[in-house]
């Protein structure tokens, strides 16, 4: 069996169902996934999840330069490889335990049987009535797109077969694309998905020409799916209210433009086109609803603190630690998350290819939560995403392994989001724990944006000063213990990830305060939140390869969003500051150097993104100049040529 699995913009979704595929399928079976060139970056993670994902037989990504529609691509799919039967499962579908095995006997019981589907229910529980369908004739589709069959279900609920019992297995004439299991012969002879249905109503004509064909379609309750229904079309109601309707213009003029039912097309094309404006003007009449009533849902919530905060141990949040090589310092980094009081927490580890203990020693000790292995190194921005992949909840904190956090930690950082709809990130108190009796010193009070498009860590080095109880508003945030608001994250999510895969490590966090500012999002420094970082714990920072990306990633920051205008300004102070970057680290590792070549061979991408930040951005980049401050370029010079000097020596 050969299991195809077609992805736009699923990056939500398909970890839980590769999971669900991977606890299913046999050894002798293929897996086919096609990403539709998704533009919000989910092709990648995609294929970071097969790639961690256990357990799963020989499978295949496939990602297309272009869009081409549900059915197409699930033909090139299923050309992959030959089997017995096809099975198509959609990305935000589960097979729950034994549904597949089911289907299988299912399939084989009876050699007239072409196709089976599953009972399928939506997260809540309830039933979605398009697994067992009729074919829409015109008596049959006018109940269902007059809505009638919500009133009469024994006489208008035909298409939905309403008036049966859904425990009970049946012949039917359609089930859903959702799910469903095809004997390969049968999807040879009709040679599968007309390609001229791009998406909606290819899954009737095919149920269609399986009828016509002489094969049966079976229904069967004893399998069960769980379905999010219209994951990938979030956000483009409209589009694809229009796509709807002109699928079920494409199907009448396919299937019924002869006898009686060619002479009722007129007014089959006038009630289509009715009900596609009515929805499109209830669509159109909410949005102006919602602007007039204080503006873009977005900017209200932004604008307008929440009248009333929720209990905090009512909100889940998933801490993501990127693990590599950090075996020592885990068992008190998760000591201290699962120390947090007052919040839902869920907890996910990535690990980044680890050659020490850590993964047995997290599957080992992380019953409570979820361990992801990558059998490459991606990275901390690939880690993250790979792990927002994965994540939950209103908010997600990242995590480095060599950071302790005090057990009001998280708690006090949601309540004041809680309190903030505006803000995108918090961070605490970020300390480098005392050294030889010495005190305390601070690791980071949040980021700090300086001329030259250059970052820098607020008190980095300094003794721990004595703030004041209460918030003060920041650039950014460094990400070893930011939380980060999930809604702010989809905002600015572009196709290279949430944290831009390309940086590897180093800057991707700055990145990200970037893009997040150019979006209207603001980010906060909490002083009660106290946590301890031995930065570089796993000795990350002084590896060849990780000077590398420093010097690379130093290159891509403003080429991807410091504004031109900006750029032109500040010339001679960048080109200055990146020559001392390569200077600096070359030093040390020779090899860094490289990082020059590796920027040139991102630049191509990173100017594609660039468009999008600059392009997509809400504010006004003169109002975000405040944050910009002079470059202290005496005192660098001092601390550059003593490292230099040391790094030499």
């Amino acid at each position: 069996m050969v299991a195809v699995v077609v992805t736009y913009c699923s990056g939500r979704d398909i970890g839980a169902c590769i999971a669900s595929l991977a606890a299913e399928l046999r050894s002798s079976d293929r897996l086919v996934v096609i990403d539709n060139a998704s533009p919000d970056g989910s092709s990648l993670a995609v294929g970071q999840i097969l790639r961690a994902q256990e357990g799963l037989p020989e499978w295949r990504y496939m990602i297309s330069p272009t869009n081409q529609g549900f059915g197409r691509a699930c033909n090139a799919a299923a050309a992959v490889w030959p089997g017995r039967h096809v099975l198509l499962l959609n990305p935000d579908a589960m097979l729950t335990p034994n549904a597949l095995n089911t289907l299988r006997q299912t399939l084989v019981s009876n050699p007239r049987f072409g196709a089976v589907g599953p009972r399928i229910v939506r997260l809540d529980g309830s039933a979605e009535p398009g697994a067992r369908r009729s074919l829409p004739d015109p008596r049959v589709a006018f109940g269902r797109l007059s809505r009638l069959d919500r009133v009469s279900p024994e006489r208008f609920g035909a298409y939905n077969r309403l008036g049966e019992d859904p425990l009970v297995a049946a012949d039917i004439d359609a089930g859903s694309g959702c799910c469903v299991l095809i004997r390969r012969e049968a999807w040879d002879e009709i040679g599968g998905f007309d390609p001229r249905f791009f998406m909606y109503g290819e899954d009737l004509d095919l149920f269609c020409r399986l009828g016509e064909a002489g094969w049966v379609v079976r229904y069967q309750p004893a399998a069960l799916v769980r379905h999010r229904k219209a994951a990938s079309t979030e956000g483009r109601r409209a589009r694809m209210t229009v796509e709807f309707h002109w699928a079920m213009w494409q199907y009448y003029r396919k299937h019924h433009m002869h006898g009686r039912d060619a002479l009722v097309a007129p007014l089959v094309v006038l009630g289509l086109a009715t009900r596609t404006a009515v929805q499109l003007a209830g669509s159109w009449a909410g949005m102006l609803t919602r602007r007039q009533d204080g503006g873009d849902a977005t900017t209200e919530a932004r604008a307008t603190p929440s009248p009333e905060a929720r209990d905090s141990s009512d909100i889940r949040v998933t801490a993501i630690v990127v693990n590599w090589n950090g075996r020592q310092w885990l068992p008190r980094t998760l000591a201290t998350l699962r120390a947090q009081t007052g919040v839902n927490l869920n907890i996910v580890v990535v690990d980044n290819a680890s050659t020490d203990d850590s993964v047995s020693y997290l599957r080992s000790c992380l019953s409570d939560g979820t361990v992801v292995t990558s059998k490459v190194n991606i990275g901390f921005a690939g880690g993250m995403n790979l792990g927002l992949v994965h994540s939950s909840g209103a908010y997600v904190l990242a995590l480095n392994p060599d950071v302790e956090l005090d057990p009001a930690y998280l708690r006090t950082l949601v309540h004041e989001l809680e309190a903030r709809p505006g803000v995108a990130a918090a961070t605490g108190v970020l300390l480098r724990p005392p050294r030889a009796g010495g005190p305390a010193t601070v690791d980071s009070l949040g980021h700090r944006m300086l001329a030259g498009c250059w970052p820098e860590n607020i008190g980095e080095g300094e003794p721990a000063p004595a703030l004041r109880p209460g918030t003060s508003e920041v650039f950014g945030i460094c990400a070893a213990a930011g939380l980060y608001r999930r809604r702010a994250l989809e905002d600015v999510s572009l196709p290279s990830g949430v944290f831009c895969a390309p940086y590897f490590a180093y800057l991707e966090d700055v990145d990200l305060d970037m893009r997040l500012r150019a979006r209207g999002w603001s980010a906060i420094l909490v002083a009660e939140a106290v946590a301890y970082h031995r930065r570089s714990g796993t000795g990350a920072r002084d590896r060849s390869f990780v000077r590398r990306h420093i010097v690379k990633n130093s290159i891509l920051l403003p080429v991807r969003t410091y504004p031109a205008r900006w750029m032109l300004r500040e010339l001679p102070l960048l080109i200055a500051i990146r020559l001392g970057v390569v200077v600096q680290y070359s030093v040390a590792s020779p090899s860094a150097i490289m990082g020059l070549a590796d920027a040139c061979g991102e630049l191509p991408r990173s100017l594609r993104e660039r468009r999008i930040i600059l392009g997509t951005a809400t504010v006004s980049w003169r109002s975000q100049r405040r944050w910009i401050g002079p470059f202290p370029w005496r005192a660098r010079l001092r601390r550059f040529l003593y490292k230099v000097r040391r790094r030499a020596v």
